[in-house]
């Protein structure tokens, strides 16, 4: 019946007729989207309110707090504090840590001609009641990444490693096994920090 109803009308009644079917449906979705574009005007607006301590805002204020803490954890790292901000990083890797463990050494402090600047040494030995130890690879990497990624200073200079297992096997001229247990010397381990040096004269300075 529907089809021959719509076969004998004229096309305008058909159009008008679909059109009211329609609108109620269009209706609803239009105040819908409405609410929906309030809802995103009213956020932006409590966003970027200074008084009401919008979302930009403390995000904002957040932002400004982590670069205070990165220049902070910077002026940590400098030679004057060292000590503590690497003693620090490494205490925090492995439980039981302690800092009778290693022996942070006193700064050297080398000029670089050619580059104008000053750079500041400092030796980490792994000593166990005055005697060096050993100690796995994640240790070591974690102590590497924790000095380096915390400061934007200090740098590592020199590694020297000795695997426990493989020292008598050079020492008696014998090949290595096929595996080497995860047991490490440290020979030598050294951070330098690099700064401009101020007594150097700039063109144009005085």
């Amino acid at each position: 019946m529907f089809k021959k109803l719509v076969s004998g009308a004229d096309l305008y009644v058909v159009i008008i007729l679909v059109s009211v079917l329609l609108l109620p449906a269009a209706g609803i979705w239009a105040v819908w989207l409405r609410g929906q574009i309030d809802t995103g005007r009213e956020a932006l607006r409590r966003a970027r309110d200074k008084s009401d301590r919008g979302e930009m805002v403390v995000i904002g204020s957040l932002m400004k707090q982590r670069e205070n803490m990165k220049d902070d954890t910077s002026a940590a790292a400098r030679a004057r504090d060292y000590q503590t901000f690497m003693q620090n990083q490494i205490l925090a890797i492995r439980e039981g840590t302690k800092v009778s463990d290693f022996k942070i050494t006193q700064p050297r402090v080398n000029k670089v001609a050619a580059k104008k600047a000053v750079d500041t040494e400092v030796d980490i030995r792994w000593e166990r009641d005055g005697k060096d130890y050993s100690v796995d690879r994640p240790f070591l990497n974690a102590v590497l990444y924790n000095i380096e990624s915390q400061s934007p200073q200090w740098k590592l200079r020199s590694l020297h490693l000795k695997n426990e297992t493989l020292k008598d096997l050079v020492s008696a001229q014998k090949p290595p096994p096929p595996e080497s247990a995860d047991e490490w010397r440290v020979m030598a381990m050294t951070f330098a920090s690099r700064e401009p040096d101020t007594e150097v004269k700039r063109p144009g300075g005085r």
